[in-house]
């Protein structure tokens, strides 16, 4: 309790300090009020790490971090996905290694509106293929959010058929688990 009141005068005399608090400052009463403080070093709560610090066993950065957000990467997306354009799993019939060439043109000449459902792109990027199945990124104008398109491998006909379209876990239904591990945004 001491802590706490402690604290909270702390708080009070920082804002009176820099804020002039209650002196014309546009700050609305009820939001909570944020204060930093550069002569001494932050602390946090007994059992409770600073923000920032890795927890015991976590894994430290390799790299250096800097305040820009990060994007995901296409390799990122899934721990088990292969890198984009990756081919493996490319058994005799399996139609592997499978072009972004090739599974545009099964995707335009697919039925069912597959080609407008994927938000009709004007091509397709970072094809990874494995046992049969493929997916493959969408690249589409800014009216549109990029997906990736679920292909299966017909060995009879050697055709490429668009199966589905989505973002992540959309090869549920369509590919088996150890599959879709190998296709990134499919597995889980």
């Amino acid at each position: 309790m001491k802590r706490i009141l402690t604290l909270g005068l702390a708080g009070l005399a920082v804002c009176a300090a820099a804020a002039g608090c209650g002196t014309g400052s546009t700050t609305r009463a009820d939001a909570p009020a944020t204060t930093t403080s550069t002569d001494r070093p932050a602390q946090a709560l007994p059992g409770t790490p600073l923000p920032g610090t890795p927890l015991a066993g976590a894994p430290r950065p390799t790299t250096p971090t800097s305040s820009a957000p990060r994007t995901a990467t296409p390799s990122q997306t899934s721990a088990a996905a292969p890198a984009p354009g990756s081919n493996s799993g490319s058994a005799p019939g399996s139609g592997c290694p499978a072009t972004t060439d090739v599974l545009f043109t099964a995707l335009k000449s697919g039925t069912g509106g597959m080609y407008s459902r994927s938000g009709n792109p004007a091509a397709l990027r970072d094809p990874v293929c494995y046992a049969g199945f493929a997916s493959a990124g969408t690249i589409v104008d800014e009216n549109h959010q990029p997906s990736r398109v679920l292909f299966g491998y017909d060995a009879a006909s050697r055709h490429w058929t668009p199966l589905t379209v989505g973002s992540a876990h959309y090869c549920e239904g369509f590919t088996p688990e150890d599959v879709a591990a190998h296709l990134p945004g499919c597995g889980g």
